[in-house]
This record gives C-alpha cells, sequence and structure tokens, in this order.
C-alpha cells in the first residue's frame, strides 16, 4: 500500500505541475541560456577526459520555427523553443566527431509539441546525418487521449524508417522540458518531491516511451539534488543544480560527467 501511495502521490505532482504550465509560467523561462562541458570520468588509472560540450537556449517561438527556414518573421510565438546543439568526439584517437542540432517546441499549456533533431557524424571529408522529427498533437472530440509520432530518417541514404507511434499517457513530459527540467522544478513550489510522468525516450538507439521519476531534495546549500530513474531501474542520472535551475554538475550511469560552465572555457578546452 506505502508503494501505490508513493506512485499517486507522484503522478498527482506532476499532473499539477504540468497542468500549472501556462503563457506565463513558460515566459519565465525565457532568455535562459547555458554551456555545458561533458567529460566522461575515469576508469582505472586514467584521468577524467573532455569529451565534448553542449548549448542551450530557451525563447518563444511558433511551431513552424522547429524547422528554421525564410519567412518566419511575421510568425506569432505560441510555446517555447528550447534549442541545444552539441558536439561529441568520444574517442580522440578515432577523431570521429558526433554534431546534433535540435529544436523543441512546446505550447503554452504544454499539450501539444514538435520537435526536430539532426544528428551529423563526420570524419575529414566524410560525413553521415540522420534526423528526427516528433509530433504530439492535443487530444480532439472523440480521440481524448494524444498522440505520439516520430519520425527517423537518414538522410544520406533518403531511407525513412517505420514511424514510431504510441499513446501520450498522461502525465506527459514534454521533450522540451526534459532539457530545462533544472529551472523548471526550482520555479516550482514543489521542492521535496517526486514526480512520476510519461515521456519519450531514445536513448541507446532504442524508441520507447517510459514513465519517468523525477526524485528532488533541496540540500543545506541551497542547491537541489534530482535522481532520475527510468521504468523500474535504478537511479540512473543524478543531477544538481542551483537555486536558479543552473547546472552546477551532473552524473550519468554510464560513467559522463556534466558541469555547467562557461564559452571562455570550452573555448580553452576547444579553441587548440
Amino acid at each position: 500500500l506505502k508503494l501505490i501511495a508513493h506512485k499517486l502521490e507522484g503522478l498527482d505532482r506532476a499532473t499539477v505541475l504540468l497542468d500549472s504550465l501556462s503563457k506565463e509560467s513558460l515566459l519565465k523561462l525565457v532568455s535562459f541560456e547555458e554551456w555545458r562541458r561533458i567529460q566522461r570520468t575515469a576508469s582505472g588509472d586514467s584521468p577524467i577526459e573532455d569529451i565534448g560540450y553542449a548549448f542551450i537556449q530557451v525563447e518563444e517561438g511558433n511551431i513552424e520555427e522547429v524547422e528554421l527556414h525564410s519567412g518566419q518573421e511575421e510568425l506569432v510565438a505560441d510555446g517555447i523553443i528550447v534549442t541545444i546543439r552539441t558536439r561529441l568526439v568520444p574517442n580522440l584517437n578515432t577523431r570521429v566527431v558526433t554534431d546534433s542540432y535540435a529544436r523543441y517546441w512546446v505550447s503554452w499549456d504544454g499539450k501539444e509539441e514538435r520537435w526536430s533533431n539532426r544528428v551529423t557524424r563526420w570524419m575529414d571529408q566524410a560525413q553521415a546525418t540522420e534526423s528526427e522529427t516528433g509530433i504530439r498533437n492535443k487530444p480532439e472530440i472523440g480521440t481524448p487521449k494524444s498522440r505520439l509520432m516520430v519520425l527517423q530518417q537518414d538522410l544520406a541514404k533518403d531511407v525513412i524508417q517505420v514511424p514510431f507511434k504510441s499513446l501520450a499517457e498522461d502525465p506527459w513530459l514534454p521533450r522540451a522540458l526534459v532539457w530545462i527540467l533544472g529551472p523548471v522544478l526550482t520555479s516550482s513550489e514543489h521542492i521535496n518531491a517526486h514526480y512520476i510522468w510519461m515521456t519519450y525516450e531514445n536513448s541507446g538507439g532504442t524508441q520507447r516511451v517510459v514513465t519517468r521519476t523525477d526524485t528532488a531534495r533541496e540540500l543545506p546549500d541551497g542547491t537541489l539534488r534530482i535522481a532520475t530513474r527510468f521504468g523500474e531501474e535504478s537511479d540512473s542520472l543524478w543531477t544538481t543544480v542551483d537555486e536558479n535551475g543552473r547546472l552546477l554538475h551532473q552524473v550519468q550511469k554510464d560513467g559522463a560527467y556534466i558541469t555547467g560552465t562557461t564559452n571562455s572555457v570550452l573555448q580553452a578546452i576547444w579553441g587548440p
């Protein structure tokens, strides 16, 4: 019974937070920007090494601006767009670089989303690009549940995979908010709480809808520690943010170590 009560409490908390999404609450996140330094923690005696970096930016925007092209100046903002640029060089010996450019739009009320993510792997002159496009429409009369469709395409071979389709069960955490959960949770009144929500996940190359649990605890120094679990697995992400939701550090189960940083620190590391 305790387990059931714990789960219901997490679902309720997630529902309350998502129901509170509005133009007013999301506009507070606009102009949030963050550089992230990506390292791999040491295995054995080898030191921690830099393997990449990321830049995250939040702005207001229109659903049509997920794919950038000319003639969009007149569009009226109907939500926020979270843009993420990353560069990873997981193995400095092979010199294969993985660049990604993603834009995640979510409506003011959080009920509708669209995203586009392009991943390019390159070395010298050779390159291969894959894209992922996701669409979650608002529930309509006759179809009370939201539906999610995700298309993956190999642009080099012009091959489109079979679309991934699923019901988007409530409470549903939009992809845009996954990337800025720090500022979302610090601006919420439920600091010491756990949230249970459904979300789309494609880490490890597997497309799936998962139950995600985020347990937030305020530490004595005023920072917020968020432990993240997918499904019934053990915790796989430990994220610490400051009182404004800015990333201090994140430890991932696979050994990645990510810290909030500045452009100048990254220039010094990657400029050469």
